[in-house]
């Protein structure tokens, strides 16, 4: 869903969310179900930007604002929005935890800075 300058939510249509990496850069993308046309794609916020919403204790609602427009993601289960937040958690940060293994993508990042 997307909010309208009117306010009101728009339905963007039903399909798949993922988080893509391109280029060293990670993308959030929902893909349409049928057409598999892309209705977003966009770099990935710090996970203070997005938002759980709905019933209870167990949301199914995720929220966040994007270039001056909210947007929301509804999930079918409340499990499938803790998958992607989670995902989201992960790909958010800054920097990784630094190994041996991945010193060379850190330096990256920072030179980029």
């Amino acid at each position: 869903y997307g909010l309208s300058t009117e306010g009101a939510w728009t339905d963007r249509g039903t399909g798949h969310a993922s988080i893509v990496i391109e280029n060293r850069m990670k993308f959030l993308m929902f893909t349409e179900e049928n057409s598999h046309k892309v209705g977003y794609r966009r770099p990935i916020l710090p996970l203070s930007a997005y938002q759980r919403q709905g019933d209870g204790d167990r949301p199914t609602i995720l929220v966040w604002e994007d270039n001056q427009r909210d947007w929301a993601l509804s999930f079918q289960d409340p499990d499938g929005l803790i998958e992607m937040f989670e995902r989201l958690a992960a790909e958010s940060r800054l920097l990784p935890m630094p190994t041996m293994s991945n010193l060379g993508e850190i330096a990256y990042k920072l030179g980029c800075v």
